[in-house]
């Protein structure tokens, strides 16, 4: 080869690493992707070992996304439909409820009215899950084969008075 060519070469090698770097440090880190995606808080980070899912607070709406890391950084694979209910005098309905789900695990989460509601509780022949209500949001990590769908009568809220209201919630409409 001769001196030009190598020359090129370097010069073709320097630009490819270079507009790799630039793509990297855009995608260095979870909450630079998120920023992207106009998150102003993350609520919530959950490493499924491929993958992780997260949930964040975009201001007008929370959602969930899984976010994988490759060879040009963090990049989002999948997102959930966004909830984006935050009236103060909803109690709970459908449109809270979002749910993001990869491999062998998934996350229902949604708004919540945290004055009215005490506990959201998710249940099957094989768990029990109650989360306590501490905040505008709640979530609930499920794992198993069949984590992503859920029968009317598996999913309720309690409210502070004791009162059990299962899906879809038309006791509260």
């Amino acid at each position: 080869m001769n001196k030009k060519a190598i020359g090129f070469f370097f010069v073709i090698v320097i630009l490819l690493l270079s507009i790799w770097g630039i793509i990297f440090y855009r995608n260095a880190s979870i909450e630079k992707v998120l920023e992207k995606e106009g998150a102003i808080r993350v609520l919530e980070q959950i490493d499924t070992g491929n993958s992780i899912l997260v949930i964040y607070d975009a201001g007008d709406f929370i959602r969930g996304e899984e976010l994988r890391k490759g060879l040009l950084g963090w990049r989002v694979t999948k997102r959930s439909q966004a909830t984006n209910d935050r009236g103060d005098d909803i109690v709970f309905r459908p449109d809270n409820l979002s749910i993001i789900s990869t491999d062998n695990l998934s996350i229902h989460y949604g708004y919540v009215n945290q004055g009215e509601v005490d506990y959201i509780r998710f249940q099957s022949d094989l768990f029990d899950i109650k989360h306590k209500v501490q905040s505008y949001y709640w979530y609930i990590p499920v794992v198993g084969e069949d984590q992503g769908v859920f029968d009317a009568d598996q999913f309720s809220i309690i409210l502070k008075d004791g009162s059990e209201v299962y899906y879809p919630f038309k006791e509260l409409q």
